[in-house]
């Protein structure tokens, strides 16, 4: 893909207040990656986004 004036705005992180933190398209497709919590047990305390 060349960097251009789209992909750059496309791909800005300005705006995140970490690098690695995920934009909302990024989130949805890695969200699908994370199991499920366990039945039984306790609840997860962890915000998976968070």
């Amino acid at each position: 893909m060349p960097c251009d004036d789209i992909t750059r705005r496309l791909h800005n992180r300005d705006h995140l207040r970490y690098p690695t933190d995920l934009m909302d398209p990024e989130w949805t497709i890695l969200a699908l990656l994370i199991p499920p919590a366990k039945s039984g047990g306790r609840p997860r305390r962890t915000e998976m986004r968070g």
